[in-house]
């Protein structure tokens, strides 16, 4: 696989563990919490085993984040009964999935 495919699954596997985060920090849907925390748990694997085929640069982070931004938007977007503060809170915790996989430095 090349590794511009691999920066596309890993930004789409971060984008989507990230927009489980943010729907689970927002839903008022106590039901939906369990099935939530075992989508970020499948997308955090899924990251892991990824991030192990490649060697990332800071371009191909930058990439990764962009792809993983919209991503999480498009999830985000179909979520109408959650407020906007959704759409607020993507690069927050896009750059907090990040760091808690290794990929960027922690900023201060």
């Amino acid at each position: 696989m090349s590794k511009k495919k691999i920066r596309g699954e890993l930004a789409k596997h971060i984008g989507m563990r990230v927009a489980h985060e943010i729907i689970l920090k927002l839903t008022n849907r106590p039901e939906s919490i369990e099935g939530l925390k075992k989508e970020m748990k499948l997308y955090d694997d899924l990251s892991v085993d990824t991030i192990e085929k490649g060697n990332w640069n800071l371009n191909d982070l930058e990439e990764i984040k962009e792809l993983a931004l919209k991503s999480c938007w498009r999830k985000l977007e179909r979520y109408v009964d959650i407020s906007d503060e959704k759409f607020d809170l993507m690069d927050e915790v896009i750059e907090g999935v990040m760091e808690e996989m290794g990929l960027v430095e922690e900023r201060d």
